[in-house]
């Protein structure tokens, strides 16, 4: 409520993190499974959960900031991306591992 530009620039970096790890997901994760033929079927689900998942949460935010206000819901923001781009750089160093094996 005090430093709009703050609050305009910590939600566009969430979005940002956000963005990522979904182009991560949609993007890179589906072709990992190309010597097994089916890199279209998991890019389809993979989309298709991005776009269920969309769906949900727009209810979801809907509530969340209705009953606790924007302060949890972008909090609940933060920790949602945390969480996303942790599994990914988790994955990340998994596979470089793998790689040098």
């Amino acid at each position: 409520g005090q430093n709009a530009m703050l609050s305009v620039v910590f939600s566009a970096l969430l979005a940002a993190a956000m963005h990522g790890v979904n182009q991560i997901f949609v993007c890179i994760l589906p072709s990992f499974f190309k010597k097994y033929g089916n890199v279209s079927t998991v890019s389809g689900v993979l989309n298709s959960c991005t776009y269920i998942g969309s769906a949900i949460s727009t209810y979801g935010i809907a509530v969340l900031s209705k009953n606790f206000g924007w302060s949890m819901t972008l909090i609940s923001w933060l920790i949602i991306a945390v969480v996303g781009t942790s599994v990914c750089f988790a994955c990340f160093k998994k596979r470089k591992k793998n790689m040098a094996d």
